[in-house]
Order: C-alpha cells, then sequence, then structure tokens
C-alpha cells in the first residue's frame, strides 16, 4: 500500500505511534474479553445468540450488558467519552 504513493481515502498515511496502540482501556478489555472467553467458552456474539435458549449464556448475557451499564456509568461521571479517545475521523471528508 505504501508503494503506491497515496491513501485511497486521505490525502496521507497516518501510522500509530507506539503510545496509539496499546493505552490502559485496551489492556483491560482484552483481559475481561480472554477471561470472559474462557471461564464461558461464548464470545460476546455466541452469549447473545443463545442466551434464550442456555441458562449460562444468559448469566453471561446479563453480566455483560451490566458491565456495559456500569462502563457507561462510569464515563459519564468522570466526564470521559468515546469522543475523547478519538483523534482522526477514518475517512476525510
Amino acid at each position: 500500500m505504501i508503494k503506491k504513493g497515496n491513501p485511497q481515502f486521505s490525502h496521507k498515511f497516518r501510522l500509530p505511534t507506539t503510545h496509539d496502540i496499546v493505552d490502559n482501556k485496551l489492556a483491560i478489555g482484552a483481559i475481561l474479553f480472554g477471561l470472559g472467553l474462557g471461564l464461558t467458552g461464548m464470545t460476546p456474539a455466541t452469549g447473545t445468540i443463545n442466551a434464550p435458549v442456555r441458562i449460562n449464556a444468559l448469566y453471561f448475557f446479563l453480566s455483560m450488558l451490566g458491565g456495559h451499564i456500569l462502563h457507561k456509568g462510569y464515563s459519564m461521571k468522570f466526564g470521559k467519552t468515546r469522543g475523547d479517545y478519538v483523534s482522526q475521523p477514518l475517512l476525510a471528508a
């Protein structure tokens, strides 16, 4: 891609720095995802699909939903929103 000279949807290539790649939110999210997958054997998609038919999938889905609600409350309390973490839009207008 870099051999072409210009990206297709922007004026220049924006390569991430090492600081942009890994932050605390990403590391904690990856750990929680791995714990959920290891303990239940389900990803969020399979847990959502199986929630109506399997009781353990329902518990998984409800705890995942609770985590989303807690994160939303934490974000609102401390003034952090998704927009605070996004620096550049993917496509230039």
